[in-house]
Formats: C-alpha cells, sequence, structure tokens
C-alpha cells in the first residue's frame, strides 16, 4: 500500500469510518458533504478540510464532482512526522479570513503540487511527491493545530477515552456494547448516548469502522485466507466480512484485495470521470491555472456617492508622548514636535518627570520648566502630565503650586474650547493617591483628572472623582493561540476585548468616564529583522478607525531612545533617529488630511469630502498573521489585493489626483536602514540618507471628469495608500 496516495474523482458516498492518518480533501468542482465526530461541513469550489487521525467520518454528495483525495497512512507519518498522529488540527477553509487566506492558498498551492507529480507520472515523481509532502505537513502543523486537544482522541470524556482504547485494543474479539459498558461499570444506555453525543455515531458503527480498518490492513498485507482475516478482526466469517466490505466499499474483500495489488484502491463510491473535456484530470490542469493568476484578479470595489449626508468622521484626539520632562530642553526634541504638530495636529503632549525636585532646585530651573511649557503652549499642545508613584507627596504638591501661580498654568488653548491641562494618577485605594487628587484639584481648578486602570492587576476603586480613564495595551504579551483562524482572531480583536474588560472593571467600581488609550501597540514581530520584515502600517488606522468611537484619545511615542532591545523595532513612535520619520509619522498624517464630512466607511475603506470639490481616500490592506510563523507567505502574491472606489455625482471639470503609498518598500525604515547598516548607531550621512529615502512613494495625474471618476490602488501586505483629489479647472 502506497504511505502517501492521492486520487482524483467524483465522490458520491463514503460511509462512516475511522480515519488512519491523515486525509486532506480539496474540491475543485461541485459539493461534497463532510460529516464527522468533530464537525459537520459542506465543502464547495476551492473548499479545504483536513480530516484528523482517529476521526470517525462520512462523505455524501448529491452531484457530479471532481475532488483531490490525498492521505497519509499511519506508517508514513509515524515514521516521518509521530507527532502528527496525536495533534488536533483545525483545518477547514469555510472558515478563512484575510489573515489564514494566504495560509489556505499556501496548502491548496501544494496539494495540487503532490496531485500534479502523481498523475503527471514524470520521471522521479514519487521523490517529488515525497519531498513535497513534509512541505505540506509543516504548513498544517505551524499554523492549524488546535487548542482544544492533543488527544489521539476528539473527546475528553474520561470515560469515554478508556472504552475508545479498550476498543482499539480488543476490536477483534466480540466486544458487545453491554461487555464494554460492564468493563468500566457504566450502564449500556449511558455509554450508548455518551457515544452519539462525543463522537457523532453509535457505538456499533464506530466498532465496525475499526473492524473494517483492521482487515483492510491485513488484506493489503498478508496473504492470510478470507477467513483467517475476518476472524482476526471480529467478523464471525469470511460472508460476514464479504457483508461488511460490499456495504462499506461495495465490493468484496476480494476484489478490494486484487485492487489493492494492482495500486488501484479508491475511497468508497469514488469514481474516476472519462477522458475529456470534463474530465476529472482537465479540472485539474485548469484549476491548477486558473489558481495561480487569481492573486491578480481580486478586486474590492466601491461606489461613492459625492453628496454629503451628514454623517461625520470623529478620530480620537491624539496625544504626543515625549516621556521624561527633560528631553524637552533638547533641540532635536523640540524640532521633532514643532514638525510633528505641524504635519500632523496634536491635542495634547505627554510628560512625566514634571515633579521632579531636580527641575525646580533653584530660580534658574524653575525658570527652563515655565519656558519650555510656554514654548508648548505657542504650538497648541496642551500638558498631559503623568503623576508618578514614587514622587513624594511634598514635592508633588510644591511644584503643583509653583506651577499654579504662572499666567499660563491650567489656561484653554486659544481658538480651541474645553482643553485643559490633564493629570494622570498612577495609584488609586489609598490615602496618599485621595491627597494627591486633592492637591491637583486645588492648584488647577480647571483640570481633569484620570487614572491608569490595569483591571488584570486589580486597580482599585478610586476614592475622588474621575475625569477619564487611560489604560494600557499590547498584544505582543499576550498569550496567543497556536493556530492560525484562532491567532488571526484574537490579534484582531484584542483591543476591543481589553475594552470590555476596563468597560467591565468601570462599571462594577460605579466609574462613568471616557477611555483614553495612551499606551499601545500593533501586532509586530520579536527581533529586529522580524519586525522589519513584518511590515505593520495598515494595523495603525485599521485600529484607531476600528476604535473611534469607543475612546476618546490616543497616544503617539514621539521617537525612542538609541539603546535597549527595542531600539528601530518594537514600540511604535513617530520618529527613529533626529529627523528620520517611522511610518507612523505617514500614517497619521495621512488620517489627518481625511475631512470630517464622510462618505463611505467600510472595511479598508474611507472616503470624505471638504465641501469644496475636494475629495479624500484612505485604502489599507491589514493582515493579522503571526509575524514570524507568516514570513515565507508575506512575498506571495495571493496577498496583493487590488481596491477600486468610484466616486459619483461630480462637479464637471479637471481635477488633480495626488497619491502616497506607504509599504514595506516604501516608506520603510527597515529597508532602507538594511541597504547602509543594521547594527550600528546611525552617523550624519547616514541620517541624510534616511531622511531622503523613507518616505512613501508620490505620484501626480491630471483627470479630466464629467461625473464620474475611479481610482485604482494595488495594495500589498498590511500597506497604505492616501488620495487626495482636488478641482483644479
Amino acid at each position: 500500500m502506497e504511505q502517501i496516495r492521492v486520487f482524483l474523482g467524483n465522490i458520491q458516498k463514503k460511509h462512516g469510518s475511522v480515519n488512519s492518518g491523515l486525509l486532506f480533501l480539496l474540491v475543485l468542482r461541485g459539493t461534497v458533504r463532510v460529516r464527522s465526530s468533530e464537525r459537520q461541513q459542506t465543502l464547495s469550489q476551492r473548499d479545504l478540510m483536513v480530516i484528523n487521525h482517529g476521526e470517525f467520518y462520512s462523505l455524501e454528495s448529491g452531484e457530479p464532482n471532481v475532488t483531490v483525495w490525498l492521505s497519509m497512512g499511519e506508517e508514513y507519518l509515524e515514521r516521518v512526522c509521530r507527532e502528527a498522529l496525536y495533534t488536533r488540527f483545525s483545518c477547514v477553509s469555510t472558515s478563512e479570513n484575510a489573515a489564514t487566506g494566504p495560509l489556505y492558498d499556501s496548502m491548496r498551492s501544494q496539494i495540487l503540487q503532490i496531485a500534479m507529480h502523481s498523475y503527471g507520472r514524470e520521471r522521479d515523481y514519487e521523490l517529488l511527491i515525497q519531498s513535497a509532502a513534509p512541505l505540506l505537513l509543516h504548513t498544517l502543523r505551524t499554523q492549524f493545530v488546535s487548542g482544544s486537544s492533543r488527544r489521539k482522541y476528539r473527546t475528553e470524556n474520561v470515560h469515554l477515552l478508556q472504552v475508545l482504547e479498550a476498543m482499539e485494543e480488543n476490536f477483534g474479539e466480540p466486544v458487545t456494547l453491554e461487555k464494554m459498558a460492564g468493563r468500566f461499570y457504566l450502564s449500556p444506555s449511558y455509554l450508548s448516548r455518551l457515544f452519539k453525543r462525543e463522537m457523532g455515531t453509535t457505538y456499533l458503527e464506530y466498532l465496525n469502522s475499526l473492524r473494517l480498518r483492521g482487515a483492510r490492513r491485513e488484506l493489503a498485507a498478508t496473504g492470510a485466507s478470507l477467513t483467517r482475516v475476518a476472524l482476526n478482526n471480529g467478523f464471525s466469517s469470511a460472508e460476514a466480512l464479504n457483508r461488511a466490505f460490499r456495504r462499506e466499499f461495495s465490493c468484496t474483500a476480494a476484489e478490494y484485495r486484487r485492487r489493492v495489488k494492482k495500486e488501484e484502491e479508491l475511497p468508497d463510491q469514488m469514481e474516476f470521470l472519462e477522458n475529456g473535456p470534463e474530465s476529472s484530470l482537465d479540472t485539474l490542469v485548469r484549476f491548477v491555472h486558473s489558481y495561480e493568476k487569481r492573486g491578480s484578479a481580486r478586486v474590492r470595489e466601491y461606489t461613492v456617492q459625492g453628496k454629503w449626508t451628514g454623517e461625520r468622521l470623529d478620530l480620537p484626539a491624539r496625544v504626543l508622548y515625549v516621556g521624561d520632562f527633560s528631553r524637552l530642553s533638547q533641540k532635536a526634541v523640540q524640532d521633532q514636535i514643532k514638525e510633528a504638530q505641524e504635519a500632523i495636529g496634536f491635542s495634547y503632549v505627554c510628560l512625566e518627570g514634571v515633579f521632579s525636585a531636580e527641575l525646580f532646585k533653584n530660580v534658574i530651573g524653575e525658570l527652563d520648566v515655565l519656558r519650555v511649557f510656554r514654548y508648548l503652549d505657542s504650538l497648541g499642545l496642551t500638558p498631559f502630565i503623568r503623576v508618578e508613584e514614587d514622587m513624594a507627596f511634598d514635592a508633588v504638591e510644591s511644584a503643583l503650586s509653583r506651577l499654579s501661580h504662572q499666567e499660563m498654568a491650567g489656561r484653554k488653548v486659544p481658538g480651541e474650547t474645553g482643553i485643559h491641562w490633564r493629570f494622570e494618577l498612577k495609584e488609586t485605594g489609598t490615602e496618599r493617591s485621595e491627597l494627591l487628587a486633592a492637591a491637583i484639584r486645588r492648584a488647577f481648578p480647571g483640570a481633569l483628572l484620570g487614572i491608569f486602570l490595569d483591571p488584570g492587576a486589580g486597580t482599585e476603586r478610586p476614592g475622588f472623582p474621575v475625569d477619564f480613564i487611560t489604560v494600557r495595551q499590547d498584544p505582543n504579551e499576550a498569550q496567543a493561540p497556536s493556530d492560525a483562524f484562532s491567532y488571526e482572531q484574537f490579534q484582531r480583536h484584542y483591543h476591543e476585548t481589553c475594552l470590555r474588560r476596563a468597560g467591565a472593571w468601570m462599571k462594577e467600581n460605579g466609574v462613568d468616564a471616557p477611555v483614553w488609550l495612551l499606551d499601545w501597540n500593533t501586532l509586530t514581530g520579536r527581533s529586529m529583522v522580524e519586525a522589519g520584515e513584518f511590515h505593520r502600517t495598515a494595523l495603525i488606522p485599521d485600529l484607531l478607525i476600528k476604535l473611534r468611537k469607543r475612546i476618546a484619545g490616543a497616544g503617539f511615542r514621539l521617537n525612542l531612545e538609541p539603546s535597549g532591545e527595542d531600539f528601530f523595532t518594537y514600540p511604535l513612535s513617530l520618529y527613529l533617529y533626529r529627523g528620520v520619520k517611522r511610518p507612523l509619522f505617514f500614517a497619521l498624517r495621512f488620517l489627518s488630511m481625511l475631512e470630517t464630512r464622510l462618505l463611505l466607511e467600510e472595511d479598508g475603506v474611507l472616503a470624505t469630502e471638504d465641501g469644496r470639490g475636494g475629495y479624500f481616500v484612505l485604502l489599507w490592506a491589514p493582515y493579522y498573521m503571526d509575524p514570524f510563523l507568516s514570513l515565507d507567505q508575506i512575498k506571495k502574491d495571493s496577498l496583493l489585493q487590488t481596491v477600486s472606489v468610484t466616486l459619483t455625482g461630480m462637479e464637471k471639470g479637471r481635477y488633480r489626483l495626488k497619491s502616497m503609498y506607504l509599504d514595506k518598500d516604501n516608506g520603510s525604515i527597515y529597508q532602507s536602514w538594511v541597504r547602509v547598516d543594521l547594527y550600528t548607531v546611525p552617523d550624519g550621512d547616514v541620517i541624510e540618507y534616511m531622511e531622503n529615502f523613507c518616505n512613501p512613494a508620490l505620484a501626480l495625474e491630471d483627470r479630466n471628469v464629467e461625473d464620474t471618476l475611479e481610482i485604482r490602488q494595488s495594495l500589498a501586505f498590511n500597506a497604505v495608500a492616501f488620495w487626495h483629489i482636488r478641482k483644479i479647472g
């Protein structure tokens, strides 16, 4: 018997049996219904499913179909990858999404490659199959391991596990339901119900499938008589064995043996179609050809009505996180703040270390502090001050008193209504925290007071009124599921899940206040190379737009200190070093350029207009894939998608289209850094080079428009594109 078997044909019926090894089903045409102890699915064209080892299943189809059946036998897996026999895989492409789609595409490609080798019969085709199969197993094991169980059997029921193991060992004996139930001190009726509920079949059907599996192996591997094969596997006679084979395989045991010896074994009632234009082999070839071309044909189409309906786009307030107050004395930092404020526009500047005794040790130091605050005020930035837990109360109270006496302290920013200084307390539920809150209220009666919330750490209920809540969220610190589908869902909804926990804490503690996502991160790699290759820019607008109605503001780091393992890679920041901008800078720039008059909001698409003939379109393609395990996938053509946006009802005239495109090769720090020197602090020449080349791609075009305008944009992995369309004549 072949250790890797490939069949291509029309499956009409497959009676229930226990799978031995791993079975890959790929439907090329038509539909096939799969019923197993783990699930029930209807597979249609392009659908892929893996049947686990030891899984009870049956197949049925009421229409002609073309299906690839690829089986890796138990003996093969014992030798090549024994772990696969005791691992449960959740691999059904009917549930695929943006992240798992490329993984399923990879498996489809690998299965088709094996099928083509099998049917092409080129020189050394068996060797080619043996080399391709481990790659398929590798994808399955790294991406589709189920987190529910790693047992040989699906069930977790202790009683049933004992029964199943006993049946595996003794199926050749007359093990009736009553005898097996009595052996483990169970009632027959209870065991019968347990089987139906946990295994999706009856005790007798499961027992017969074990006996048939054993008989098939013996028929293929030995020359024993039919009577001996029957008795060895629990059948009373050769006639009983033949009846079971006719019922399950539509042939006698002897015919089955001859078929195996001639290497013609087929799954039950799986028929090959005749040669010709509708043959199964022809379908395979045409499917492979269309599959190879499919990546470039994926187009998402949207139509935008040019007339505004009154809906507005309100994005969270932006907070520029500078860090320690002492850094503001550096000219390079001041230049970064000024450039970022002019290009993006922030409402607040988040500062730490404001209450350090060193800052107020003399008159000159106090004047320097006030000079910095005046500089920030001139840029339209309102302080968002963090009060550290380790600061002495007397030092904080003294600093508050000195700041409050100045003319600019606590006043509103000119031209903006209701924007006050904000103070965040890291501690709650203590006498000290209540004293700090009272001191802030006295010094700055108009200021807003908030607390840092960490539901997982058991934040205490505050003993004072709270104006806002701040939270910290980083998906890279959480334990994510191992299989690709669950991983994608976990990462995609991580921040929403955290906010729900924060909301539950607030409800439980009687706090009703807006939430600010001050410290946060997107999914990223765990090393410099991994983070650099895993371009994540599209995850930024995807998160901010998704959460825009749930958070009041979001924080963004200004830059990174040139030290530590996370330099250049881990946290999000606007700048890498001096004037070198990171992708976050441009992503926020794109968001800030959107007008508030909303025309269209869909997953990956935003369109707005300014009421003066100007249109703004933001496009992004987010992929929440494991950065390390998906490195070999991000270069696949299947990840490239094309978006078409058609604007209608436009005023006739000539328009200028400006597009900016940001992806791994355009605007990414990592790619430019690799060309220079990845592991050293940059010198002046390198800084100049990166300032010039780490920018999005820019394109300009003029078009005459009658009423309708279409823009088309190809988006690579986690890419972002921004279009500005304005009337020029």
